[in-house]
């Protein structure tokens, strides 16, 4: 897959995903109104697909993390920031270490979202970002999110497909 297409689909899964299984959650969301800087990203679980057949499997955590989302009370958000993403690759069971900066200008983001007691959806005029995740935990000052994802594009014929889970940690400023 295109680096390019990396940077586009990990861009927008950090600021795409929440959701709560806190059955105190107001639906309206409040509790998630406010500014959120992520202090941990990582993914411990990918795998890359070349028509079916597996040809990578892949982990990351961020470093250098200035990433974060503002949620307002009128259900739009901002977000900002960039982190280095330091993965190991294993190309047919070959590791190779990368590191990759998302950039600030990838990360400047904004719409509108809105939430259930267990899912959080972002959209950007009007388009879904991504699919809703699953908030782990959720406290006045603490916000952990699991995305999963699934992202395929046609390269010469050929059909490459990403899975992953990605995880993040937020906290309130």
């Amino acid at each position: 897959m295109k680096l390019k297409n990396y940077v586009l689909f990990f861009c927008l899964v950090l600021f795409a995903s929440a959701c709560n299984k806190d059955p105190e959650l107001d639906p309206t969301g409040n509790m998630l109104v406010g500014t959120w800087q992520a202090t941990e990203i990582y993914c411990d679980d990918g795998i890359g697909l070349l028509d079916g057949i597996t040809y990578q499997t892949y982990s990351f955590e961020g470093k250098n993390i200035t990433s974060k989302i503002t949620l307002n009370d009128d259900q739009t958000f901002t977000s900002e920031g960039s982190y280095i993403q330091a993965f190991t690759l294993y190309f047919f069971g070959d590791p190779e270490p990368i590191e990759y900066e998302i950039p600030h200008n990838d990360f400047a983001i904004s719409g509108t979202w809105s939430n259930t007691d267990s899912t959080m959806t972002f959209l950007n005029d009007g388009s879904p970002i991504n699919e809703p995740s699953e908030i782990l935990e959720i406290t006045d000052t603490k916000l952990r999110l699991k995305y999963r994802s699934s992202l395929t594009v046609s390269e010469g014929g050929s059909s490459v497909t990403q899975n992953s889970t990605i995880f993040y940690t937020l906290e309130k400023q």
